[in-house]
């Protein structure tokens, strides 16, 4: 069984744990295993607030991957494409804060922390 099928037979597992449903798709991009899960089910309950649910989530499966397989394995968890909406709000807001600099031609300083 190659890596892609252990990930995506160890995510079922820990969603159905959970007591959710999802199909889970697992791609290999760049060294970088993405688990993407599409959930019909309330998937803000899985993301949880700021998305720290989502980033335990992740850390369990890799600790269960590193168990099942013996060698660390990088993953990426997504939920209902939730990564991809929040780097394009961050995107959306990095622009805004570019334009508002250029239009009054002065300085700006924005902190945004968040992880994706």
């Amino acid at each position: 069984m190659d890596h892609t099928e252990v990930i995506s037979k160890l995510t079922k597992e820990l969603i159905a744990q959970l007591g959710f449903t999802a199909d889970v798709e697992v791609k290999l991009e760049g060294g970088l295993y993405y688990v993407h899960l599409k959930t019909e089910t309330d998937a803000s309950l899985l993301i949880g607030k700021h998305s720290h649910m989502l980033a335990s989530l992740q850390r369990v499966l890799s600790a269960m991957l590193f168990q099942k397989i013996g060698e660390k394995i990088d993953v990426l968890l997504d939920i209902n494409d939730y990564r991809v909406a929040q780097k394009e709000r961050l995107i959306g807001i990095a622009n805004n804060v570019a334009q508002r600099v250029l239009d009054e031609k002065k300085r700006c300083a924005t902190r945004i922390v968040f992880c994706i």
